[in-house]
């Protein structure tokens, strides 16, 4: 009995320096923060891309990044105010980066 050879290519739009494609992520540090947190994402391949802030109750208290993203690693800060330019107090928020394929929510404790 032949075996039948099945071939099946992979082709990544971005590859990490070991040659594996990059998955959606984001990350942020310091956390907790005071003054300022860095925010690190990661996009698969060209799309469209959302990082914004929520405080507890579910609202969004600022938009970070709204555009559409090339392929790699991101950043941005996130400096405790939300879309006024208005200081936010202490407490969670939850960071959420929205691609058309993949949610990730991220807690963040902000102390002032």
């Amino acid at each position: 009995m032949a075996q039948a050879t099945v071939n099946v290519n992979i082709i990544p739009t971005d590859v990490s320096e070991a040659g594996l494609p990059i998955p959606a992520s984001i990350s942020e540090t310091p956390n907790p923060f005071r003054e300022s947190t860095r925010i690190v994402f990661y996009v698969p391949r060209q799309t469209e891309v959302s990082v914004a802030v929520f405080d507890v109750r579910g609202r969004r208290v600022r938009t970070l990044v709204s555009t559409t993203q090339s392929a790699g690693r991101h950043e941005t800060t996130w400096l405790g105010r939300d879309d006024q330019g208005r200081v936010l107090g202490s407490g969670v928020y939850f960071l959420r980066y929205v691609t058309d394929e993949r949610v990730i929510t991220r807690r963040v404790l902000l102390l002032r």
